[in-house]
């Protein structure tokens, strides 16, 4: 754990120390997110940057989900969109 609290999320040594087994969890938890997050946007960009490329050369109109499909994220998306009754 020292590993990654010091060498991917960046706390010091002497944070690492001080924090409890519960209260590194919850920095743990929020820096997973952060950088879910951060891949998520950058497959989005690239996912848009590909269907703008290729729309012109094709009849139908292309989605980048079509495209470039990202299995988890839209599963992720449709059970999300499906419990939530949107």
């Amino acid at each position: 754990m020292l590993g990654l609290a010091v060498g991917c999320i960046g706390m010091s040594f002497d944070d690492f120390c001080l924090c409890s087994f519960g209260e590194f969890e919850s920095i743990y938890k929020a820096w997973r997110e952060y950088t879910d997050g951060t891949m998520h946007d950058a497959w989005e960009r690239m996912r848009i940057s590909a269907a703008i490329a290729v729309q012109p050369h094709t009849r139908k109109k292309i989605i980048p989900r079509q495209l470039i499909p990202n299995h988890d994220y839209d599963v992720l998306l449709a059970t999300t969109i499906i419990e939530s009754g949107i």
